[in-house]
């Protein structure tokens, strides 16, 4: 079941990832969950599959924007998030997302762990 969710998933966006606005997914070392982004024109949407559920956790790049308190999401030139790391994590599912913001020709970044459990993303 997993597989068929997961694949679907990916055939979506997939086909839905046009002018070069791939998703990028990262698997666990059991390739049993998948955490993808994929850059839309409203910032990044972001997923976590864990436990046969997919979970949106698209608001983990809102997060690290605030974080890096320089200026609103809007103001910088180019904002994507990518998930980066599988996390150990007792029950569920645990990512490091890392977020890339553009201003001026600066870099900046921050990541925050996402922890999914029961199809629930819960934030910090």
């Amino acid at each position: 079941m997993i597989r068929i969710l997961l694949a679907s998933f990916v055939i979506i966006f997939s086909l839905d990832s046009f002018a070069n606005k791939k998703p990028t997914l990262l698997w666990n070392d059991e390739r049993s969950g998948l955490a993808f982004c994929e850059l839309s024109d409203e910032g990044s949407i972001c997923f976590v599959i864990c436990e046969n559920k997919a979970v949106n956790v698209s608001s983990v790049e809102n997060g690290n924007i605030g974080k890096l308190g320089i200026s609103p999401k809007n103001s910088y030139d180019i904002v994507q998030t990518l998930p980066t790391k599988w996390l150990n994590s007792a029950e569920g599912c645990m990512v490091s997302f890392t977020t890339y913001a553009w201003k001026n020709e600066q870099l900046y970044s921050r990541n925050e762990k996402v922890y999914v459990n029961n199809g629930t993303y819960l934030q910090r």
